[in-house]
């Protein structure tokens, strides 16, 4: 993605400590501006529109296995954090309700 898009300023979070230290030090020497943030989606501390666009890799598939209220007012929550109204997945499009 940071070569294909150009994208500069990247910032991805995982819920494991382990993961983010791998790629801590995988990216660590070569892409400088990319941050890696153990964090919880349902727990992010990120402002509203803090980010322009938000790539999913698997996560909606985890947290939305239904389409209940509860289930996409939860979803729709976690991605306050982008000031575009949809989340590009690879093949779909999810857009806030």
């Amino acid at each position: 993605m940071w070569v294909v898009l150009s994208l500069r300023k990247i910032t991805s979070i995982d819920i494991s400590k382990v993961v983010i230290k791998q790629m801590q030090q995988l990216h660590s020497k070569q892409r400088l501006e990319l941050k890696f943030i153990e964090m919880d989606v349902l727990q992010m501390s990120f402002d509203d529109n803090e980010f322009s666009v938000v790539l999913d890799k698997g996560t909606l598939d985890a947290l939305m296995p239904e389409e209940t209220q509860e289930v996409v007012e939860r979803v729709n929550k976690m991605f306050q954090v982008c000031q575009l109204n949809f989340i590009l997945r690879l093949y779909e499009l999810y857009q806030k309700a």
